[in-house]
């Protein structure tokens, strides 16, 4: 997640997320007014304090996935029947008007890995009703797939805001020698620097990007390009330690401590969103494991938001409690390996299988109601941690 402060005037603010590749996602997280990129050097408000120290409470987002019953230690939570659909009264105005006008971007390709991604950002803007524009950068599109990205992203401006925007970009991933000269591979975070907008940051970014990458040809090498061209460029950052949680095997740098501070067991309760300040941004680049409670991005199935796909299956609520170990999924080796954690880990790790399974399955079911007829899958039959053959409905 990078930040970049406007240095104009006037005008929208921007924030920029890149995706790309390997990197994982960001999402807007559990906040109500407050979001990522509402943070400024002059904002009086950031992670629901407002600037006279007032906690600010996160407004009830009914949860279709909270279930009445605590399972027992083996088994998911509740079925179909204990899901109800989202309320259609929880519409949200996000148009940027009585506010500021923040301009949020994020970078990704044309594939299928981070097609669900996009959708779930854009799900996640909507559901704490960021204002202003979010707009997804594409890059290398083959022309089959413009047609779909540009009809699936009409159905999201439909469906959520108008102000939820696509930009195609050409293929900017080859990798050039000392004198231009195509080298015959490929770096795919070029398309990060060179598919963005923002004058100031990108043009220097961009003449960067490839003297680190020469110097530099691993994962990481357009982020050290972009702190060297934030600096050349002499833009202001500040540095928030809560804006967001990610790393979740300790709790140093991050938001960490905003988590740890809920009780137990109300790690994995909706009531959290209503009752906790909670970091602004969830950003699942790591994999996430108790017990037999796993989520990894590059498990979830590319087809998750369709009509014929199931729901995550969903754990109980009180597995901070019942596991001080994780059994890593195949192809690990050994099998079945229980590795030990403190209960620090099990519950940071707890909280992102419970926050992340929960609004995968809400985006799949707002992407059900507006776009599906009767042909519904909302069974909880995806086990991300054995990967067992989904069941769909016929």
């Amino acid at each position: 997640m990078v930040r970049v402060r406007n240095q104009q005037k006037k005008g929208p603010s921007i924030a920029a997320i890149f995706i790309g590749g390997s990197i994982a996602l960001s999402l807007f997280f559990f906040a109500s007014s407050i979001s990522v990129n509402k943070y400024t050097g002059e904002s009086s408000a950031i992670n629901g304090i407002g600037s006279s120290g007032n906690v600010q409470k996160h407004p009830f987002i009914v949860d279709p996935l909270d279930p009445p019953v605590i399972e027992s230690k083996e088994t998911f939570a509740t079925p179909a029947e204990r899901i109800s659909i989202l309320d259609t009264s929880l519409e949200h105005k996000i148009n940027g008007q009585g506010g500021p006008n923040y301009h949020v971007i994020f970078s990704t390709d044309c594939s299928a890995f981070q097609h669900w991604q996009s959708y779930l950002l854009f799900y996640s803007a909507y559901k704490v009703g960021q204002p202003g524009t979010v707009t997804r950068i594409a890059s290398g599109c083959s022309d089959e797939d413009e047609v779909q990205v540009k009809e699936f992203q009409a159905g999201i401006a439909k469906h959520m805001s108008p102000n939820f925007r696509l930009h195609l970009t050409p293929h900017f991933s080859k990798v050039k020698d000392g004198e231009g000269n195509d080298t015959g591979t490929d770096y795919k975070f070029f398309n990060k620097p060179f598919g963005t907008d923002m004058h100031t940051i990108a043009k220097n970014w961009a003449q960067y990007v490839p003297k680190v990458h020469a110097e530099f040809p691993h994962l990481l090498a357009e982020m050290y390009a972009f702190s060297i061209a934030a600096a050349h460029a002499k833009l202001p950052f500040q540095i928030v330690t809560s804006l967001m949680v990610s790393e979740s095997s300790s709790s140093r740098g991050e938001g960490w401590p905003l988590i740890m501070s809920i009780e137990d067991d109300k790690i994995c309760s909706p009531t959290v969103m209503e009752n906790e300040v909670l970091p602004s941004v969830l950003h699942y680049c790591q994999r996430y494991m108790v017990g037999k409670f796993f989520f990894g991005k590059r498990r979830m199935p590319k087809s998750i938001f369709t009509c014929e796909s199931p729901l995550l299956a969903v754990p109980p609520m009180d597995i901070a409690k019942q596991y001080d170990y994780f059994v890593p999924p195949s192809p690990h080796r050994p099998a079945e390996e229980h590795r030990p954690i403190d209960s620090g880990r099990a519950k940071r790790d707890a909280f992102m299988i419970c926050a992340l399974t929960r609004l995968v399955n809400e985006a799949s079911l707002f992407y059900q109601k507006n776009n599906c007829d009767s042909d519904k899958n909302t069974s909880l039959a995806i086990d991300l941690w054995s990967v067992k053959t989904i069941q769909v409905s016929s």
